[in-house]
């Protein structure tokens, strides 16, 4: 199999199984599914290990260990204080928890941060202009996603509302993080895709 087959297979196993899961859950015709909201994130991040040229799979792996245990291990920290976003917990639908944190969640910032900063990279863009928009897009993203979240049981906030703190930590964690990857993996990570006969 080349990598164009691949990278087409995984193409459509996301889009088809986002799709899916999204029309199910908004539907309310198998709201269930928000509950393998987890197995959604690990399949994500093996398709990009899958279609990842070999050349690039460690350099990809070096890039997947940091993001997740800054991801992780922020989380908690936050989750178990309240002082990095605030007070939360975090429901059922994001799977297996050590120490209150579904051992999931810091394979979502893995590729919701890769996913962000290879796009970006793909526009040439200033340093700081790639940071600075890399982490408001992630951020903006977690505003966006805030009502149904809760509404599924990914997470609940203890107050009536979500905290601006919230968010301004994640724009400061995520430029951070945008930083690693621009500093140690300024090339397009993913496939160059031909037209093949």
């Amino acid at each position: 199999m080349n990598n164009n087959q691949k990278y087409y297979i995984a193409l459509g196993l996301i889009i088809s199984s986002y799709l899916f899961g999204t029309i199910c859950i908004q539907l309310g015709v198998w709201p269930y599914l928000a509950n393998f909201t987890w197995f959604q994130m690990l399949l994500s991040a093996a398709l990009l290990f899958w279609i990842e040229d070999d050349s690039n799979k460690i350099k990809l792996f070096q890039f997947f260990i940091p993001s997740y245990l800054i991801g992780y291990l922020t989380e908690v920290v936050g989750i178990n204080t309240g002082l990095i976003f605030g007070d939360y917990e975090y429901g059922a639908a994001l799977g297996v928890k050590l120490f209150d944190t579904p051992l999931m969640i810091g394979v979502n910032w893995f590729i919701v941060c890769f996913a962000v900063n290879d796009l970006l990279n793909r526009l040439k863009l200033h340093k700081i202009i790639h940071l600075l928009l890399a982490a408001a897009i992630i951020t903006a993203t977690d505003y966006i996603i805030e009502p149904d979240a809760i509404r599924h049981n990914m997470w609940n906030w203890f107050g009536e509302d979500v905290p601006l703190k919230n968010y301004i930590t994640w724009y400061i964690i995520f430029c951070s993080i945008s930083n690693h990857f621009h500093r140690s993996f300024s090339f397009n990570f993913n496939l160059n895709i031909t037209n093949s006969n």
